[in-house]
C-alpha cells in the first residue's frame, strides 16, 4: 500500500494549487494552470489503467489457479477410482486366491499375492498422499491469490477515493481561478481604457504649451553654457596669474637658496678660521702656562734668561734682539706675555660667542627654507 501510493506521490507533479495560483496573472496562468490540472488528471488515470490491469492480471492468475485445483482434483478422483478399481480387483484376486489356499492350494501363491497386495496400497497411499500435499498447495496458492486480490481491490477503492477528492478539488479550484481570472481581465480591460482616454487626453492637449516649455529650456541650456564658458575663461585666466606668481615665487625661491648657500659656505670658513685660531691660541697659552709654572723655580738670572725665550718664542723676535735684552726689558715682555694669554682668553669667549650666533642664524635661515619649500609646493598644488 505505501509502494503504491509513493508510486502516485512521485508521479504526481511537484506544483500545488497554492503556488500556481500566484504563477503569473491572466490568461496565460489560467492557461498553465488548466494544463497542470489536466496532466494531474491524466497520470491518475494512467495510474488507476495500470492498477486496473494488475488488479486483471491477478484475477486471470487466481482463474488459472482455480483451474489447475480443479484440474487436480479432477485427476485426483480419476486415480482414486482406478486406484478403487485396482483395489476391488485385487481383493477379488484375493479371495479367490483364499480359496484356491483353502482347497489346498500352495501357501507360496498366498504369500506372493499378500506382499503384491501390500506393495500397490503403498503406491496408492504414496500417490494420494502426493495428490493431497499439491491439492494443500494448489489451495494455499489460491487462498494467497485470493488475499492479494482482497488487497489490490482495497487499494484501488482508496486510488479511486483519492481520484475522486482530486478531481473535486480541482474542479474548484479551476473554479475559483476562472473567477480570478475573469476578474483579472475585467481590471486589465478597465485599466486599459483609462490609459488610453490619459493618451487621447494627452495628445489632443495645447501644443503651445510644450512648445514653449522647450523654449525656455533652450533658453536655460544657453543661459548655462555661456556662465559655464565665462567661468572656464576666468578659471583659466586665474589659472595663468598663478602659474605666474608660482614662476615668480620659484625663482626668487631659487636666488634665496643661492644666497644662503653663499653666506653658509662664508660662515663655514669664517669658522674654521676661527676654529684655527682658537687652536692657535690655546696650544700659545699652554706655553705660557707652563713657563709661568717653571719660573720659581728658577735663579733669578735664569728667571730672566727664561722670560726672555718664552717672550722671543711669544713674539718670534730676531737673534739680534734678543742679544740687546735686558734683564729690565725681559720683565716687561714677561709682564706683556700675562696680558697676552688675558687677552687670548677674551678672544676665545667672543670667537665661541660668534660661532653660536652663527649657527643660530643657520638654524633660522634652514627653517626659513623649509618654510618657503612648503608654502611654494601648497601653491603648486592648489
Amino acid at each position: 500500500m505505501d509502494k503504491l501510493f509513493g508510486k502516485v506521490r512521485d508521479a504526481l507533479p511537484l506544483s500545488t494549487s497554492s503556488e500556481s495560483s500566484a504563477v503569473r496573472p491572466g490568461t496565460e496562468r489560467q492557461t498553465d494552470e488548466s494544463d497542470a490540472l489536466k496532466m494531474k488528471l491524466q497520470t491518475l488515470e494512467a495510474i488507476v489503467t495500470s492498477l486496473e490491469e494488475e488488479l486483471n492480471q491477478e484475477k486471470k492468475t487466481h482463474s488459472a489457479f482455480r483451474d489447475k485445483v480443479e484440474t487436480w482434483k479432477e485427476k485426483v478422483k480419476m486415480v482414486d477410482g482406478d486406484q478403487k478399481e485396482k483395489i476391488s480387483a485385487l481383493e477379488q484376486e484375493l479371495d479367490v486366491y483364499k480359496h484356491l489356499g483353502d482347497d489346498g492350494s500352495p501357501s507360496g501363491i498366498n504369500a506372493a499375492v499378500t506382499a503384491a497386495l501390500e506393495e500397490q496400497r503403498e503406491i496408492m497411499r504414496l500417490t494420494i498422499e502426493q495428490c493431497q500435499k499439491k491439492l494443500s498447495d494448489a489451495e494455499v496458492e489460491k487462498q494467497s491469490a485470493q488475499n492479494d486480490v482482497l488487497a489490490l481491490r482495497k487499494e484501488l477503492e482508496q486510488v479511486r477515493a483519492l481520484h475522486l477528492h482530486s478531481q473535486q478539488t480541482w474542479s474548484e479550484e479551476l473554479q475559483s481561478l476562472t473567477a480570478h481570472a475573469e476578474e483579472q481581465e475585467t481590471s486589465h480591460v478597465a485599466q486599459l481604457t483609462t490609459l488610453r482616454q490619459q493618451l487621447h487626453s494627452a495628445s489632443t492637449s495645447s501644443e503651445e504649451a510644450w512648445r514653449d516649455k522647450v523654449a525656455e529650456l533652450r533658453r536655460e541650456i544657453q543661459e548655462l553654457e555661456q556662465h559655464s564658458q565665462m567661468q572656464c575663461a576666468t578659471l583659466k585666466q586665474q589659472l595663468i596669474d598663478s602659474d605666474s606668481a608660482l614662476q615668480e615665487h620659484l625663482r626668487k625661491l631659487d636666488a634665496w637658496k643661492a644666497s644662503v648657500k653663499q653666506i653658509k659656505l662664508q660662515d663655514e670658513a669664517r669658522i674654521e678660521e676661527l676654529h684655527q685660531t682658537i687652536a692657535l691660541q690655546e696650544r700659545e697659552l699652554q706655553r705660557t702656562s707652563a713657563a709661568s709654572a717653571e719660573e720659581p723655580l728658577l735663579s733669578p738670572r735664569h728667571n730672566d734668561n727664561t722670560s726672555t725665550n718664552a717672550l722671543g718664542t711669544i713674539v718670534h723676535p730676531t737673534e739680534s734682539d734678543s742679544a740687546t735684552h735686558t734683564p729690565a726689558d725681559s720683565g716687561v715682555m714677561l709682564n706683556n706675555s700675562g696680558a697676552t694669554s688675558t687677552t687670548d682668553i677674551d678672544g676665545i669667549a667672543i670667537a665661541s660667542a660668534e660661532l653660536e650666533s652663527r649657527n643660530q642664524e643657520i638654524i633660522l635661515l634652514r627653517k626659513q627654507l623649509s618654510t618657503s619649500v612648503r608654502e611654494a609646493t601648497e601653491a603648486h598644488a592648489a
